[in-house]
Order: structure tokens, then C-alpha cells, then sequence
């Protein structure tokens, strides 16, 4: 029989991990897998570079 020790911290997954299972850590935080230790970082904000056109001359 599996003792189980915690639950995934990835609201969208909270798979259970028993005993021995091979995990994933943030500090205290055990995560099932790579995916989901990953996930836990959120959303990577991109940057979006406008070209802006100089009108006039320079001065």
C-alpha cells in the first residue's frame, strides 16, 4: 500500500504523491513533475518593441 505524503501545488493538476514518488520542490512546495514546477513560475511576460517614426528634424 502507497502512503500518500502531499498533493501537487498546481491548482490545475493536484495529482497525489505518495511515498518514494520522484518530485519536484519550490521551497516547501512538491510538485508531481517538471511541467508542473514550471507552470508554477506563471505567465512569462513578452515584451513587445515599437518601431516609432522620428518626424522633424534633429535638433
Amino acid at each position: 500500500m502507497k502512503v500518500i505524503v502531499a498533493v501537487c501545488e498546481n491548482d490545475r493538476c493536484e495529482m497525489v504523491i505518495h511515498k518514494g514518488d520522484r518530485v519536484w520542490n519550490k521551497g516547501s512546495e512538491l510538485y508531481c513533475s517538471g511541467k508542473c514546477l514550471f507552470e508554477s513560475f506563471g505567465h512569462v511576460k513578452q515584451t513587445v518593441l515599437c518601431e516609432k517614426q522620428v518626424v522633424g528634424g534633429t535638433r
